[in-house]
């Protein structure tokens, strides 16, 4: 705060004479030196202790002996926002711990708040936590974070805090209400009941990150020289991001291979999955805006560790490749990224693993075990054939866990947004046209459905010609869904996903 915030003009009020019955004051003004601090604290306390009552700026003017005018523009250079912001703030914080305590009904609460009707009050909260009333409390949201300043006076949190827990609370609620959509639709479906709650177990798992990062909001909030704490959060919520796009994408793949009758039941459910991966997106994005500057790390050098764990996951991807690789088996296009995998990360060990190296396989093996997960939906009894997946899996982020905060090459991390996406596309179509190559009188078609997919994986990995690769590859894979006929459901969608890759 500049030295000129501490000089203020002290108003003194000196009665005057009653002059045709009203009551005239003679006012002085003096200059007076005053420590910020001592001004903070004093009009901080007045307000906590009248929170409940019905406060203006000429009330808080008038007991710290200030003028309206230097009231005001003192309070916001010393706390940064104007005072009845401050004020309204500090009761939608106070109201949001009341409905995490539970006893007051959401009328009683608004009045006890100072606030006249429910709807008044609703639209303020919604305004400040990102939700509504009734959901902050159905769905038990923890109460905003705060920091002390002073000696134990509170102060909420910084502006931009505040919007990452506002993104924090809808997306929890969408989270919550989308887990609820899938369990009932579980509930009804006829042959899709598995699916559907494990649909809801993920979006439950969702919600669960996101009250997790709200912790760590708090937690940044107590260290704020901790610039590790706040990449923390970052990269949990584009761990989450990609959860939910991808939780959306195979929803929308299982309304594809659906019965007719049974797309139109489940549009909702898969409509409300989109938005949250959309918005979880979005949010995503606002977070990275504000953290961005806090994404180098210390990187320190662990070989021997990272070596043995490296040595180890390998083995376990190569056995892992071996299990599914018999000819009986349709799961031939995972054994064979799966031994990739193990390849690239033992040559990259030999050079010296790095953070992104092993963000990159792990990755990958997450779009693995999603495609894995989609084939045991049809086949659960081959779930042991798919262990030492897992294993491989377990150990890469283990590997992971262990760097995790290390400074390297941004460009070395593999995005998990478009990239992402485009390795999911590709690895379904190839189980899709494996499983094809099964059916009677398709299996002659085999060679051409491994043509097309090396033409558009090859495309996508040179960004020269891409957009005319991808109009070609997405043109000869409309024709293959259009003849495959009422084989081709699943194909056709994942043609559309393709054309979205450009």
């Amino acid at each position: 705060m500049p030295e000129s915030a501490g000089l203020f003009l002290r108003k003194k009020s000196i009665r005057g004479q009653e002059m045709g019955g009203r009551l005239w004051y003679a006012t002085d003004w003096e200059a007076a030196e005053m420590e910020s601090v001592d001004f903070v604290e004093r009009t901080l306390a007045v307000i906590e202790a009248r929170l409940r009552e019905r406060l203006s700026v000429d009330d808080l003017a008038e007991s710290a002996a200030f003028s309206k005018y230097y009231y005001q523009r003192l309070f916001r250079e010393a706390v940064g926002e104007s005072v009845m912001r401050y004020v309204a703030r500090r009761r939608m914080e106070l109201a949001a711990v009341e409905l995490a305590g539970g006893g007051a009904t959401v009328l009683e609460i608004a009045l006890n708040c100072g606030y006249d009707s429910h709807e008044g009050f609703t639209r303020a909260f919604k305004a400040h936590m990102g939700v509504t009333p009734a959901d902050y409390r159905k769905f038990r949201l923890s109460p905003p974070p705060i920091y002390a300043l002073n000696g134990g006076i509170t102060m909420s949190y910084s502006k931009t805090t505040e919007e990452i827990a506002r993104t924090l609370n809808r997306l929890t609620v969408q989270a919550r209400a989308a887990a609820a959509q899938a369990h009932a639709c579980g509930e009804e479906a006829e042959h899709y009941r598995s699916f559907w709650f494990c649909m809801e177990s993920g979006a439950a798992k969702l919600a669960g990150g996101l009250e997790t990062a709200q912790g760590q909001v708090r937690e940044m909030l107590t260290k704020p020289e901790d610039f590790l704490a706040r990449f923390a959060l970052l990269k949990a919520m584009e761990e989450m991001a990609f959860e939910a796009n991808v939780t959306a994408f195979q929803a929308q793949l299982m309304v594809a291979r659906a019965r007719p009758a049974d797309r139109d039941a489940f549009a909702p459910v898969c409509k409300r999955f989109q938005q949250l991966a959309e918005d979880a997106r979005l949010g995503t994005k606002g977070m990275a805006a504000f953290l961005k500057e806090l994404a180098e790390l210390i990187l320190r050098d662990r070989e021997s560790r990272l070596q043995r764990l490296a040595e180890e996951a390998v083995k376990a991807g190569r056995e892992a490749a071996a299990a599914l690789s018999p000819p009986e088996l349709p799961y031939g296009y995972l054994a064979r990224r799966t031994q990739r995998l193990a390849e690239k990360l033992e040559k990259s060990a030999g050079c010296g693993l790095m953070a992104g190296d092993i963000e990159d396989c792990l990755l990958r093996l997450d779009i693995l075990l999603s495609a894995a997960g989609m084939d045991l939906f049809r086949a659960p009894a081959h779930r042991p054939l798919f262990t030492g997946l897992f294993r491989f899996r377990e150990l890469t982020a283990e590997m992971a866990e262990y760097l995790q905060g290390w400074k390297e090459p941004a460009a070395k991390v593999l995005p998990q947004g478009t990239k992402g996406m485009e390795e999911l596309v590709t690895l379904s179509l190839r189980g899709e046209f494996e499983k094809l190559g099964r059916v009677e009188g398709l299996a002659e078609r085999e060679d051409s459905f491994e043509t097309i997919c090396l033409q558009l994986e090859r495309t996508l990995e040179s960004p020269e010609g891409r957009e005319r690769g991808l109009e070609e590859a997405y043109a000869r894979l409309r024709e293959i869904a259009l003849e495959l006929g009422e084989y081709g459901g699943a194909v056709a969608w994942l043609v559309e996903r393709v054309k979205g890759l450009g």
